[in-house]
């Protein structure tokens, strides 16, 4: 067995070593290759068991159920998109969904009403469906959006979710019409313009800039005062990298930007450069962030 003074000397000796070799990594300025922005890539598993992939050059998958033919209709599924994939599709009742990278969805509908499960992050415009008639005025079917433990009952069309397993991170923004939000015993209405967040635990409301929270329908990254590692956190998952900060302090770091997502992470990091505030290093597919001296 060896002494405690000859197990100390090699783990003294291991640190050394890996100090070293961290101080010999060679990095580069830029990428090995230009790192392109998401694609159009994800699968879809339908209640039968059947999967259907994205296949490129797909912009659209439409699993809307034909009318007439019950037998051949969709009650349920589950989609999901990696690093680096996106997809749009058309759930069964006709709602359409933006689906940003590492997103799993999961629908059902019953006669009484449709549920959605979301992680990750979607816009919704959902599809007005009518209860089977009873009495003189027609009810529309309630879709539900279950984000952890919070729950979205849709009173309305056009509303963006995040949800991640950070309960901090969620919002729920709402574009047209009316939605409920419920955590527990207190629920909010929201209108258009309005947000859901939680702070310090309990869910609440804020006013907003919609054309912000529009952007992963339109197509852009839009930062208002966000966090560096928010930041990157987004871009990692967008651009299929993984991140690794130099000086853990800059994550706190607050920026502004609006910047399309079909811009390549070149453009993006030439961007967030350009503030002088931070700079990067690649290697291979690992970015290293660092602050500026």
């Amino acid at each position: 067995m060896l002494s405690y003074g000859i197990a100390a000397a090699l783990i003294g000796l291991l640190v050394l070593f890996f100090i070293h070799n961290l101080s010999d990594t060679v990095y580069q300025e830029t990428p090995d290759k230009d790192i392109q922005p998401a694609q159009m890539t994800g699968v879809v598993r339908l209640g039968n068991g059947n999967s259907i992939s994205m296949a490129p050059g797909d912009t659209l998958l439409s699993f809307v159920s034909p009318v007439k033919n019950k037998a051949a209709r969709v009650n349920n599924l589950f989609a999901a998109t990696p690093k680096g994939g996106k997809m749009t599709m058309l759930l069964p009742d006709g709602t359409k969904v933006w689906m940003n990278a590492k997103t799993q969805l999961d629908y059902y509908e019953v006669d009484s009403m449709r549920e959605v499960r979301l992680v990750g992050e979607a816009y919704f415009e959902v599809a007005k469906k009518y209860l089977p008639w009873e009495g003189e005025v027609p009810k529309l079917k309630p879709f539900v959006v279950q984000a952890g433990k919070i729950n979205i009952s849709v009173l309305g069309t056009h509303f963006y979710v995040k949800s991640t397993k950070n309960i901090e991170d969620f919002k729920t923004t709402l574009y047209e019409g009316k939605v409920r939000v419920r955590q527990g015993d207190r629920q909010i209405i929201l209108l258009p313009g309005e947000e859901s967040y939680i702070k310090l635990g309990q869910i609440e409301r804020r006013i907003i800039d919609l054309d912000a929270r529009n952007a992963l329908k339109d197509g852009y990254f839009v930062f208002n005062s966000e966090t560096l590692g928010g930041i990157m956190d987004e871009l990692a998952s967008w651009y299929n990298v993984d991140v690794v900060y130099l000086d853990n302090q800059i994550k706190s770091e607050k920026f502004e930007a609006m910047l399309s997502r079909n811009s390549s992470l070149k453009d993006i990091i030439n961007v967030l450069e350009s503030t002088g505030k931070i700079k990067f290093k690649f290697k291979g597919k690992t970015i290293y962030v660092d602050k500026t001296t």
